[in-house]
């Protein structure tokens, strides 16, 4: 495998939710899936305080952040400047009619949300396969999904269901060894990333072939939205990012290019949601991200407050809201996990889960999302190992609702599906899934 695909966390944050620069929150529009909630036991959620802020912030950064739209229906500008030991957002009046400028924040409203309503008891029950570790999952229908596993006996496999996961059988092609990311636009057209490239379907997985990117060495992360996919891949010089429509391959690369970090091991997320997409790059630290802004992939300037971070971002499946989390990597000091909040107008992060002491394991982000009805969601592993969902209804400010995985699990991957629900798959097997990002039960699974 290229030691640059090594990931930090084996699965891939499926992401998209809220914050312009920062506003906590996972998943991932990247992946549109489908799912609907269990019938497995529910889980303990517990409504703790609101955590208080860190008090490091990053040296002074310049932050591009995206417009909002305001309750008359115009826009406003929102320029925020990150300095050591304040972070300010100014934010000025545009034209109703403007391009938002930046994708990353275009839907973060500057005052709280109203707390979404628990949607309906999904009609289908989605199953995810027993007995393997589900990385990556893709549900272009309620019926249909695919996901990338791994075997107890280490060996990656792509799985196929056609019953909402009540059966799943193998998929002789493409191959899934040194795979670490499956999506499907749709029930036609899908992409499968990792060592051996790009690989493309057009026809539901009938027949897959390899699609050119050129300078491309490896793929590391996909995402679709409006009509378009975009690739990120490792090229000559750094992590690029090409576009194509989703119906053929006809890629194009962009201009920006984020240089490589130290390595060897790369962590590289992406997520789209309407007119919007991000990408993320960690590499042993956060190295840095990228941004549609303004129709085009741009560099996008985004600094955690602490020291030698690792950051996560996902927009929600229409680019109505994003979030971003970031948390100790694992080679600095012990941090806590944090998320930016805009709800006053002003960025302040909030501490999610704070550091632990000197001698305590650290804590680390798996995936943000969020929903298009305001849900954001942080899922996160904690320093003795056991896994925390945390949703905020307020744009970030506050982080009330946790639910605890049962004992032993811990977060992987999360999916959008076609219904507006959530499906998470878990460490070492199974997974969870929520209709409003509130409330999570337990997913059966299948032979």
């Amino acid at each position: 495998m290229n030691e640059r695909l090594q990931r930090l966390r084996s699965g891939r944050r499926v992401w998209p939710a809220t914050i312009i620069v920062g506003a906590l929150a996972l998943i991932g529009a990247s992946c549109s899936s489908s799912a609907s909630k269990s019938s497995g036991s529910a889980v303990s959620t517990t409504s703790p305080a609101a955590a208080t802020s860190p008090t490091s912030e990053t040296s002074a950064t310049s932050v591009p952040a995206p417009s909002t739209t305001d309750a008359t229906g115009g826009k406003t500008n929102v320029t925020t400047n990150t300095a050591a030991g304040a972070t300010t957002t100014a934010v000025t009046a545009i034209d109703a009619t403007t391009t938002p400028p930046t994708a990353a924040a275009t839907t973060v409203p500057v005052t709280p949300t109203t707390p979404p309503t628990s949607a309906s008891p999904a009609t289908t029950v989605v199953k995810l396969p027993g007995s393997v570790r589900v990385v990556s999952m893709s549900f272009p229908s309620m019926t249909a999904g695919w996901v990338l596993a791994d075997r107890s006996d280490g060996t990656r496999v792509l799985l196929k269901t056609t019953d909402a996961g009540a059966t799943w059988a193998p998929s002789a092609t493409p191959a899934a060894t040194g795979a670490l990311q499956v999506l499907f636009a749709d029930t036609t057209n899908g992409w499968v990333v990792g060592d051996g490239g790009l690989q493309a379907t057009h026809d539901g997985g009938g027949t897959w072939a390899a699609a050119t990117v050129a300078g491309m060495s490896s793929a590391a992360a996909v995402a679709a939205a409006g009509g378009k996919v975009h690739v990120a891949y490792v090229g000559q010089s750094g992590i690029k990012i090409a576009s194509s429509p989703v119906d053929h391959d006809a890629f194009v690369a962009a201009a920006v290019t984020v240089a490589f970090g130290a390595g060897p091991r790369l962590d590289v997320s992406m997520s789209a949601g309407g007119s919007y997409g991000e990408m993320m790059y960690n590499d042993r630290t956060f190295i840095g991200g990228a941004e549609i802004r303004n129709g085009a992939w741009a560099k996008w300037n985004i600094a955690c407050p602490i020291d030698v971070p690792s950051a996560t971002a996902g927009l929600s499946p229409q680019g109505k809201a994003l979030a971003i989390a970031c948390s100790p990597s694992g080679f600095g000091d012990n941090a806590a996990v944090v998320g930016a909040n805009l709800t006053s107008g002003t960025l302040a992060w909030t501490t999610i889960e704070p550091a632990g002491g000197a001698n305590a394991g650290q804590a680390s982000v798996d995936f943000a999302t969020a929903t298009d009805a305001g849900a954001r969601i942080v899922a996160f592993t904690k320093g003795d190992g056991s896994g925390v969902i945390a949703t905020s209804t307020d744009g970030g400010a506050t982080w009330p609702t946790r639910t605890s995985l049962p004992s032993g699990a811990t977060p992987i991957a999360i999916t959008h599906l076609p219904d507006g629900s959530l499906l998470m798959s878990t460490n070492p097997s199974g997974g969870m899934s929520s209709a409003d990002g509130l409330t999570w039960a337990a997913v059966a699974t299948s032979p």
